[in-house]
C-alpha cells in the first residue's frame, strides 16, 4: 500500500523497461497533457482503485462474536 501512496521512490529503482511495466501496473492510459492546465488526472487501473477503496474503507469483515447466533438463556 506503501507503493500506491507515494509510488515514485519504487520508479525511480527501475530501469527504463521497469518504468514501463510499473506505469502500466498503476494506469490504464498514458497521461494526457493540456497546454493550458498540464498534466490530467490520470485513469488509474482497476487493481489500484480496488486496493485504495479496501483501505479507505476502514471496515472489518468478520464480527467478533464468531458465526453461530448467541445461546437464548
Amino acid at each position: 500500500m506503501g507503493v500506491l501512496k507515494n509510488p515514485y521512490p519504487t520508479w525511480a529503482e527501475f530501469d527504463v523497461f521497469g518504468q514501463q511495466k510499473f506505469f502500466s501496473f498503476l494506469f490504464e492510459v498514458n497521461l494526457e497533457y493540456d497546454k493550458k492546465e498540464g498534466y490530467r488526472t490520470p485513469k488509474y487501473t482497476v487493481l489500484k482503485r480496488v486496493l485504495e477503496e479496501i483501505e479507505s474503507s476502514g471496515s472489518v469483515d468478520v464480527e467478533m462474536g464468531g458465526i453461530e447466533p448467541p445461546c437464548k438463556k
